[in-house]
C-alpha cells in the first residue's frame, strides 16, 4: 500500500511489477508487466470478491488512453 495514496497497491516479485488502483468502491485498474500475471490476479480476486472485467481501460477521469504495440498515450482535450 502506498503511504501517500491508500487506494494504490504495488508489488514487485521475480522481475515483474504489478500495480492495483481502487477508485471509489467499484473500479479497479490493474497494471502489470506480464499479461499472464494480470489474468492470474483477476482470477485470485474473483475467488474472494465478485468482479466484472470490462476490458482494457480507454477512459478514466476524463483522460483518454490509447495504445500501440509498445506505447500507451494519454490525452485530455480540456
Amino acid at each position: 500500500m502506498s503511504k501517500r495514496d491508500y487506494s494504490l497497491f504495488s508489488k514487485e516479485k521475480d522481475q515483474h511489477f504489478v500495480t492495483l488502483v481502487v477508485y471509489v468502491d467499484d473500479v479497479m485498474i490493474i497494471m502489470r508487466t506480464d499479461s499472464q500475471g494480470i489474468t492470474q490476479l483477476k482470477q485470485d480476486l474473483d475467488k474472494t470478491f465478485t468482479i466484472k472485467d470490462i476490458g482494457n481501460l480507454r477512459y478514466f477521469l476524463g483522460i483518454k488512453l490509447s495504445r500501440s504495440s509498445y506505447e500507451t498515450f494519454l490525452h485530455q482535450r480540456k
